[in-house]
């Protein structure tokens, strides 16, 4: 058995976050996790961990400090996430791997970190990148082609994941269509283009969105202004959106820029019909034009919307093929790739 120590900025909630969580299922690794911010304990990610007795400690919690640095000094390898762990962590004299979550981030609009940002990832054994158009835009941001990067899919433990009652339900027999989209609100993720397209949408349908974040209060205004209030719950972070799945009718994920999108697998496994921005990383996943729209273009997504649901028919289509599509991005596969790479690290 493996002993890897896995950094990450924060372990409440998140794509990454989920990561870490399939990773701990590998019976051939050890894991650690080590937070930079505070442990909420009250976390989905954090009781499943606890559960299976998987050790979390936080630079945040003085008491940690010499749990966290022991843990560092015995693992085999160190498997970082996010900024700025990815920062911290890549001057820790170990062999290491980082996984790149996204396509896009706020330090690859400043040219003057381009030479730092050269020198952390370099720092790395290996930066796995979650799609490959993750790996693209690394590749184009660092102009360097030595760097030893890798493409890891992510993936969902498709145990978990079961096809929603709803969807089976003829269309005739509801009165009201559902649309959801889980994610944080910031600038990133886009629920404002969601929130606009209802504009469009006949009164029937209502939005469910999940998550909490910086804009959020800005999404609230403009539902408020535009008298959408009434046709959208707002529900905050919630850590049973699987369950929440079952009562919506289609999945969207409205995003301007997107590293894989792990929210719209787990929405495909319920057999959801699902849409997204045609935005690199997330096309890819999606891998059908007839259900991307443009990134912003809220006239588009109502048209498609709209489309989905005007038979019966293109309902079951979007539902199979959406059914189909995560079958694709099952954690088993990403499992075998994770430890090909802990081992070829370890060992070279």
């Amino acid at each position: 058995m493996i002993n890897i120590c896995h950094i990450i900025t924060n372990i409440n909630y998140g794509g990454a976050q989920e990561i870490i969580k399939l990773l701990s299922k590998d019976n051939r690794v050890s894991i650690v996790v080590i937070a930079i911010q505070k442990v909420n304990e009250s976390s989905s990610i954090v009781k499943f961990l606890r559960k299976n007795n998987v050790p979390i400690y936080s630079f945040f919690c003085i008491t940690d400090l010499i749990s966290a640095l022991l843990s560092i000094i015995r693992a085999d390898l160190l498997h970082v996430h996010l900024f700025p762990a990815f920062y911290i962590a890549s001057i820790i004299p170990k062999k290491k791997i980082f996984t790149e979550h996204n396509t896009e981030n706020k330090r690859r609009t400043k040219k003057y970190l381009w030479n730092l940002e050269k020198f952390i990832y370099s720092n790395y054994d290996c930066n796995c990148c979650i799609s490959l158009a993750t790996k693209n835009k690394l590749t184009l941001w660092l102009r360097e082609e030595y760097l030893n990067i890798e493409v890891i899919n992510n993936g969902i433990d498709l145990s978990e994941f079961f096809i929603s009652e709803r969807v089976l339900d003829p269309l005739f027999n509801r009165q009201k269509f559902n649309i959801a989209m889980a994610a944080r609100f910031v600038e990133q993720k886009d629920q404002l283009t969601l929130i606009k397209s209802l504009l469009y949408l006949p009164l029937n349908f209502n939005l469910i969105l999940i998550g909490n974040g910086p804009l959020l209060n800005n999404c609230i205004d403009y539902a408020n202004k535009n008298n959408l209030l009434d046709r959208i719950f707002f529900l905050g972070w919630k850590d049973d959106v699987s369950l929440i799945l079952d009562t919506v009718d289609i999945y969207v994920q409205s995003s301007n820029w997107e590293g894989f999108g792990l929210a719209v697998v787990e929405a495909m496994a319920k057999g959801l019909p699902v849409l997204g921005s045609d935005v690199c990383g997330l096309s890819e996943v999606i891998g059908n034009k007839e259900y991307l729209f443009e990134s912003g273009n809220y006239y588009q997504l109502s048209n498609k919307i709209k489309y989905i649901f005007s038979s019966e028919m293109a309902y079951k289509q979007a539902s199979s093929f959406s059914l189909k599509r995560s079958r694709m991005f099952s954690f088993k596969k990403m499992l075998e790739d994770y430890f090909s790479i802990y081992i070829t690290t370890i060992s070279s």
